[in-house]
């Protein structure tokens, strides 16, 4: 049997507290410049990629490749360094097109204390791979044949090791260049990279850093790579206050003297006020900026002492701007307050289904399913709780209609002083006009009756005046005097 508990002493009223609101309350801003430097020249490019041509070449005319056998047993060396070469051609290219970015006529700014200096892809970068390269291509001689590497497990494993060399620093100039080049068509675009995010963090100038948000200024290439000025903006300070929602009565609810919608309770004490949030200013996205607003005093003080009598008297409602069948809130309960929801017990014997006068808050152990405009919502029970507990709300229903009938005199006062002054000046012309045309048909009425009295008497002035007869007994002496 389900057993559910009714909470009659603590009802909804017109708020209900849900968790808490974080928001950016003082954001501090910061720049600094990041320096990406290239230090590669067209000519760098071109003896590294001779080298390497070479350095294939020479692997490619081996005696132990020559032949079928040695195709054959060497297919997978083969394909590794054919691999590295096509590698090292997209590296070549990726390179040239990194220095288009360049600016020779313009030199390299000097650094300072607000500078983040990122590792350069460098001369020394290209000759490094060279070196390792003819040191591991050192170990293979050319002149060993088919027969040699495949009865020599040493010498197999040496060409083996170069081969795949060979194609792994080929893959990875070609990676870091690539990655460079993005970087700098990002930086040029006015974004910012994400791999570039916490690489700022040891300059000195900004010190600690968090929840920032970045931007790029702009961007100025000079001979030896680009420079560009990167802002900051990160909150220092950050506020958290608990919040309430409105509930809702009728498709009415509470709401801010402005109209705000999110109601808060202030840090020190219970008092309640209302938040009007938005994103933060600029391009600034991560964070939301809230400004707390009062309410006006009677209505802040019928909410904290509980007198509903007066937050209907004092406060400010409205239409619900959106009709949510259902809210879970912080707690886990599920508030519902659409009186055409169907809402259901999941896993109980006959499927309960609980019907409440709403808005109702509804506490269950087990999965409670909301169907409403032909969506079902299944939200999942609360862990530890023993039974189903249903809070009422405990507003009159006097009071919500004497809700309903302010809010809608409210809104046809709302209506009038909404109207502009053309408005008013054409809706006095048509009242005028319709007492204007009221007043002429009285006296057109009065007009009329008077000219058909006086048309009434004329006639009655024409006729000729009988004589009044005598009745007597006898006819024939009644005939004589007529």
């Amino acid at each position: 049997m389900l057993l559910l508990k009714f909470d009659s002493i603590n009802g909804l009223e017109f708020l209900l507290e849900d968790g808490s609101l974080t928001f950016a309350s003082n954001i501090k801003i910061k720049d600094f410049d990041l320096d990406l430097p290239v230090k590669i020249t067209s000519n760098d490019i071109t003896n590294f990629q001779t080298a390497i041509n070479k350095t294939y070449t020479d692997f490619m005319a081996s005696a132990f490749i020559k032949g079928t056998a040695g195709l054959i047993s060497h297919a997978g060396n083969v394909f590794q360094m054919n691999d590295g070469l096509n590698k090292c051609n997209h590296a070549v290219e990726t390179a040239r097109a990194l220095l288009k970015y360049l600016n020779n006529n313009m030199t390299k700014p000097e650094s300072h204390s607000c500078m983040k200096i990122c590792k350069p892809i460098d001369v020394t970068d290209l000759s490094a791979i060279q070196g390792r390269l003819e040191l591991s291509g050192a170990k293979v001689t050319n002149t060993w044949t088919t027969v040699d590497v495949d009865t020599d497990k040493g010498k197999r494993a040496t060409i083996d090791i170069f081969a795949h060399q060979f194609s792994y620093e080929m893959e990875t100039i070609h990676a870091r260049l690539t990655s460079i080049l993005n970087t700098f068509d990002i930086l040029t675009s006015f974004e910012y990279p994400q791999d570039l995010y916490g690489i700022y963090h040891d300059v000195p100038c900004l010190g600690v850093i968090t929840n920032e948000d970045i931007h790029v200024k702009k961007c100025n290439a000079h001979s030896e790579g680009m420079v560009c000025n990167i802002e900051i903006w990160h909150p220092e300070r950050l506020q958290t206050l608990p919040t309430l929602i409105p509930i809702e009565y009728e498709g009415m609810s509470i709401v801010g003297p402005n109209g705000e919608d999110i109601f808060v309770k202030t840090e020190i004490g219970s008092h309640y006020q209302v938040l009007d949030c938005h994103k933060g200013p600029g391009k600034m996205t991560t964070h939301t900026v809230c400004q707390v607003n009062r309410l006006q005093t009677d209505c802040e003080l019928a909410l904290t002492n509980r007198n509903t009598a007066d937050v209907v008297k004092y406060c400010s409602f409205a239409k619900t701007k959106t009709r949510p069948s259902s809210i879970r809130l912080a707690d886990k309960s599920i508030v519902i307050m659409d009186r055409l929801a169907t809402v259901s017990l999941v896993g109980t014997p006959d499927g309960t289904i609980i019907k409440e006068p709403v808005p109702y808050q509804l506490y269950s152990p087990t999965n409670v399913k909301v169907t409403s405009n032909g969506l079902t919502l299944e939200y999942p029970g609360i862990t530890n709780l023993p039974v189903q507990k249903i809070t009422n709300s405990s507003i009159p229903k006097y009071m919500i209609a004497s809700l309903v009938n302010k809010l809608t005199y409210d809104g046809y006062w709302d209506e009038l002083m909404s109207l502009s002054f053309v408005d008013l000046a054409l809706l006095t012309i048509q009242l005028l006009v319709l007492v204007g045309l009221i007043c002429g048909l009285k006296a057109y009425d009065r007009m009329h009756n008077k000219k058909l009295n006086y048309w009434i008497r004329k006639q009655q002035n024409r006729l000729i005046p009988l004589r009044s007869r005598n009745r007597t007994a006898n006819p024939m002496q009644e005939t004589r005097q007529l």
